[in-house]
């Protein structure tokens, strides 16, 4: 008989250990969208604008800035385009966070091999939560979002920790309003 422990994961935080019996990945659908969830972030999503990871509520989508659509292969997750039109998709662009050591805090999208210092496999997913899974073995989750310019825009962040930046939980789960 497993025993399950119920706790919470603070958002930004990393869980060192798992729960006997807990299970990881088991459900994740084969293709789909990653949403942002945070103080006034209500699951925004991921989109790929000019190779940088955003989130953006969706009354500022268009041509550039795109949905991705990602696929969890080998423990690195690959985006494309979720948009049928010609205007500027992207295909198979490797996901990635910056390394401990880059000088920005941005994540975003690279075809072909990612810059030598950042970190483009180890994801996971406990439930529907994506979560990192450093070279000790602990599971980490530093997104942050970081606002732009740009009303209801934010640059997807790993492991920042400014005064500006906002926590997140990055998740599978789809928002349960559709106009956001």
């Amino acid at each position: 008989m497993y025993h399950l422990k119920l706790f919470f994961l603070p958002l930004g935080s990393t869980l060192c250990s798992v729960a006997s019996g807990a299970s990881t990945g088991n459900n994740v659908p084969s293709s789909f969208n990653l949403y942002a969830y945070g103080h006034g972030i209500g699951g925004y999503p991921i989109v790929y604008l000019d190779g940088i990871a955003h989130v953006s509520s969706q009354s500022q989508l268009n041509t550039s800035t795109q949905v991705a659509r990602f696929t969890l292969s080998s423990n690195t997750l690959i985006a494309n385009s979720n948009s049928t039109d010609d205007n500027g998709g992207f295909s198979n662009a490797t996901f990635f966070v910056p390394g401990p050591n880059d000088s920005s805090p941005q994540a975003g999208f690279v075809n072909g091999t990612p810059p030598a210092t950042a970190i483009s496999s180890g994801w996971t997913f406990y439930g529907q939560t994506l979560l990192l899974v450093g070279s000790s073995g602990q599971w980490e989750g530093l997104f942050s979002a970081e606002p732009t310019e740009q009303d209801d825009i934010f640059s997807l962040n790993w492991n920042q920790t400014s005064d500006t930046a906002i926590p997140l939980s990055v998740r599978f789960t789809t928002p349960s309003s559709a106009t956001m």
